[in-house]
């Protein structure tokens, strides 16, 4: 949402020392993601679609077909998926119309922030952002990009519906 600067968030990640971080633009959260993987070394990561906060009305809209209209352009970035097409044949059958939303290009979106130190970091950071008046989704895991995996994929999508 635009109406929320990502100062105060990323002042709190600085101060618990992330050391990855990014704003979701233009690529949408997929495409950011992605970016962030490929310049870790052997970094993947997994993403639980139903995780993923939404605006709400969003859903409605990718299933009447409406989306932004430099979506399509983001949506190349699927080559970047190891499981594109379990998730895509599960999005063609009605069952995660979320899906299309990773790569939706926003304009001001907030922030993802890979937090290192396992569970009590990331509820002690978590706590931090909630007391500073910022929401925090946990929303996948950071994992070492298996070896099986096709070259130039970095994300994994669950969900419910696959």
């Amino acid at each position: 949402s635009m109406l929320l600067s990502n100062e105060t968030a990323a002042m709190v990640a600085r101060l618990h020392g992330v050391k990855s971080c990014t704003d979701v633009t233009g690529f949408g959260l997929a495409g950011h993601l992605l970016e962030m993987c490929k310049a870790s070394e052997n970094s993947a990561a997994t993403i639980w679609l139903d995780q993923v906060p939404v605006l709400d009305g969003a859903e409605d809209l990718v299933k009447e077909g409406i989306m932004s209209s430099l979506q399509p352009a983001n949506f190349r970035l699927r080559r970047g998926i190891a499981n594109e097409a379990e998730v895509a044949q599960a999005f063609h059958a009605g069952q995660l119309p979320r899906y299309p939303i990773l790569f939706d290009p926003q304009t001001n979106g907030g922030l993802i922030l890979a937090v290192r130190g396992g569970q009590k970091a990331l509820s002690s950071i978590t706590a931090s952002l909630n007391e500073a008046g910022v929401a925090a989704w946990r929303i996948g895991d950071v994992i070492k990009r298996p070896s099986d995996w096709e070259v130039g994929r970095y994300l994994r999508i669950e969900a419910a519906g696959l």
